[in-house]
């Protein structure tokens, strides 16, 4: 495997996101393998291995089915596919979770904001996942909507510790100010020490 070959088994094959990722959704032809949508990819791979197999005279080819997922594979590369086998496993934890938390109304009574926050981590690893494999404005769009939910529920939910944080924050950022301020002020007294001719000699 020749560093090409390495570069699309990390990043997914330009190549093969040519071929079979159709148009982007502004109607652009996709040539880049982290544009494609991977749906697009495993339906066209499949649709031309079942047109292939159903040939006259045509050898037992492979199947459909395993041809999309295998062009679909290699055009996510190794990064992207890591990324949304990572995906999936992190909606599932979340949404067992949330379902471990009972009946969802007495859940938000319990534990308010916390329960939202579940609940919008939920959207926000399954939007996530959805991106990877077929961005589009749509996908993105709910990702950036249920993680603004998502990072807004658990602010409010550990408000406390925010502001205990921010207040500690505050105060060193003064106190360094002033330190600082005052070795300017101090470094600016000396300059001008030093550049008075009186004290030259």
């Amino acid at each position: 495997m020749g560093a090409n070959g390495i570069i699309d088994f990390v990043v997914g094959s330009d190549v093969l996101a040519r071929t079979y990722g159709g148009f982007s959704h502004s109607g652009q032809a996709v040539t880049r393998a982290g544009g494609a949508s991977l749906v697009k990819v495993f339906t066209k791979a499949s649709n031309v291995q079942r047109f292939t197999n159903s040939l006259p005279n045509a050898v037992e080819g492979a199947s459909a089915f395993r041809t999309g997922l295998g062009t679909a594979a290699k055009t996510a590369g190794f990064l992207r596919g890591a990324g949304i086998v990572g995906g999936v496993a992190s909606t599932g934890f979340s949404a067992a979770n949330v379902i471990s938390q009972g009946n969802p109304v007495e859940a938000f009574k319990k534990n308010g904001a916390g329960y939202v926050a579940d609940v919008a981590e939920v959207g926000f690893n399954a939007s996530m996942t959805a991106a990877m494999i077929a961005p589009n404005p749509l996908t993105i769009g709910l990702a950036v909507g249920t993680g603004l939910i998502y990072g807004g529920a658990k602010v409010v939910e550990h408000w406390d510790e925010v502001k205990k944080g921010a207040g500690k924050a505050a105060g060193w950022i003064s106190d360094k100010t002033s330190k600082v301020g005052a070795g300017i002020a101090d470094g600016a007294k000396s300059l001008a020490k030093k550049a008075n001719p009186a004290n030259w000699f």
